[in-house]
């Protein structure tokens, strides 16, 4: 498995690289329309964060003694992706919402970092479709919490396992998302907790070995 991650991962570095190339061609040739650099930019930046995310998955695919571990705010980090998600609320009645009452900084890989978040709020974002999406940042973790459908019991205890997805009536995603949060979370000493909403969705947590 991890000799598949680092392969598949190499091989779309190149057409990620290609893509990140000729979106900063078409930036520079399309100044003088700036309806159309919006959306240019668009293809960039998230060129840009997919390539730093497969670089993520080839660290990722390393032997866990291999790290390069830096120290992170947390807070910037939070809000990047959340302004991310907004695409995603497009016909919803819903909102992100983050919560954060002190800086908090961390040692850790940002893109695994990342990864680890961008999964977790594009599953809320997923399997919610009105209320709020709420992110929680303290000394102790990260909380992200739903008021979407929840979870039958039956799937809450193979959650985290790959090709597992939420309910039958979500046919899109192909059920990794969790299990790369489960491998991320490992790899960087944390751990990723699931549990019930009050409000009927989901709260998953990811709990921070330390904190700077």
């Amino acid at each position: 498995e991890r000799w598949f991650t680092a392969d598949v991962s190499h091989e779309l570095r190149t057409p990620l690289t290609i893509m990140l190339g000729a979106a900063e061609v078409l930036t520079s040739r399309l100044q003088d329309r700036p309806d159309l650099l919006v959306m240019t930019e668009r293809i960039r930046r998230n060129a840009s964060e997919t390539a730093q995310q497969v670089g993520a998955l080839l660290q990722l695919a390393r032997v866990p003694e291999i790290t390069d571990l830096v120290l992170i705010n947390l807070r910037p980090l939070i809000e990047r992706e959340l302004e991310r998600c907004q695409p995603l609320l497009r016909g919803k009645a819903l909102t992100l919402n983050l919560f954060c009452t002190e800086e908090v900084s961390v040692r850790a890989i940002p893109e695994l970092v990342t990864i680890a978040v961008s999964n977790l709020l594009r599953n809320a974002c997923q399997h919610t479709e009105q209320g709020s999406i709420t992110v929680c940042l303290s000394a102790a973790g990260i909380v992200v919490e739903d008021c979407g459908t929840g979870l039958p019991e039956a799937v809450r205890a193979r959650l985290f396992d790959r090709f597992v997805r939420g309910d039958d009536d979500f046919t899109s995603g192909s059920g990794l998302g969790l299990s790369i949060v489960k491998r991320v979370t490992e790899h960087l000493g944390w751990n990723v907790q699931h549990e019930p909403s009050p409000g009927g969705g989901s709260r998953f947590t990811l709990r921070f070995s330390h904190s700077v």
